[in-house]
């Protein structure tokens, strides 16, 4: 007797599937060139501390404001100059002197045709002035007497968060606002009397104040830069193969007897 046994692999040629699928949205951002290079800067004035010194013989308030942009990032100054006067049959009181700000905003639509820009921005303030008070007081001993306390060369600082919008109206004009909530106030070089008002930040006896400001803005171009387009949503073709089915092994048996 004979016997003969044949073991053998059956193979299946193995299929592929191409499916296409929607990037992740890290890989749906095609990459931005960035141009940092400066190419213009925005010059003009604060408008309503400017209509407040037209009309009101107490007050005068001038604020002027320049940025340049690094990308979508602005540095921002502003240089301002403020008096008050206050007369009354009580007291006389008057304060003068100057502040800067300074810091960075960033444009949250960076590819508006006109340039118009929404931005959130912080900024550290800084101010310097002198201040005084007249008034008369009775005593019992001396009668009526005159009395004035001065502060020459106080110094304040503090920070302001930002959130704006600036519009193109017409060629290379622009009007915006800005909104300022100022924090962190620390007030030094004075004497016998608390400084009633802070150029730039406002009463000082407050901690915190909140601001409104608004401009007119020249922009002044010095070097041509097109305005970036919007990148498109992008869809990735991805190729996905699956191994091949492979059969479970058969065994042929051939018995010969």
């Amino acid at each position: 007797m004979i016997c003969q046994f044949a073991y053998g692999q059956e193979e299946k040629p193995s299929t592929k599937e191409t499916v296409v699928v929607e990037a992740a949205e890290k890989d749906a951002k095609p990459k931005v060139e960035r141009d940092f290079k400066p190419s213009a800067v925005n010059v003009g004035m604060e408008g309503i501390g400017l209509g407040r010194t037209g009309i009101s013989s107490g007050f005068t308030q001038l604020e002027a404001q320049a940025d340049i942009d690094f990308d979508r990032y602005f540095f921002v100054v502003d240089l301002g100059h403020e008096r008050n006067l206050i007369a009354n049959d009580v007291f006389n009181y008057s304060n003068n002197g100057n502040y800067l700000r300074m810091g960075v905003q960033v444009n949250m639509m960076p590819y508006n045709p006109n340039r118009n820009f929404f931005f959130f921005g912080f900024r550290y303030a800084r101010s310097h002035f002198s201040d005084q008070i007249h008034y008369t007081e009775e005593f019992e001993k001396w009668g009526q007497k005159d009395i004035t306390l001065a502060n020459n060369g106080v110094s304040a600082r503090w920070y302001e968060m930002t959130m704006g919008l600036k519009v193109k109206v017409f060629e290379r004009l622009y009007f915006g606002y800005t909104l300022r909530y100022k924090v962190g106030k620390k007030m030094s070089g004075f004497d016998e009397l608390m400084p009633r008002n802070i150029p730039g930040f406002g009463r000082a006896s407050k901690s915190s104040n909140a601001g409104f400001n608004y401009y007119f803005l020249y922009h002044i171009p010095f070097r041509d830069k097109p305005v970036p387009k919007k990148p498109k949503r992008v869809f990735r073709e991805r190729s996905n193969s699956n191994p091949s089915n492979q059969s479970l092994p058969s065994n042929s048996f051939n018995n010969r007897f």
